[in-house]
């Protein structure tokens, strides 16, 4: 689409994985959770 901007996607705005496949290692809530400890560190 000429003309239009790419509007950049957020992964927090994706809705979670559900389903068949692997289950991620981590939740978006263990990935916040640790970069919350890293930036009180």
């Amino acid at each position: 689409m000429a003309g239009r901007a790419a509007v950049p996607e957020v992964i927090w705005a994706r809705p979670e994985r559900t389903g068949r496949g692997p289950k991620p290692a981590y939740t978006r809530a263990d990935i916040a959770a640790a970069a919350v400890r890293i930036a009180d560190a």
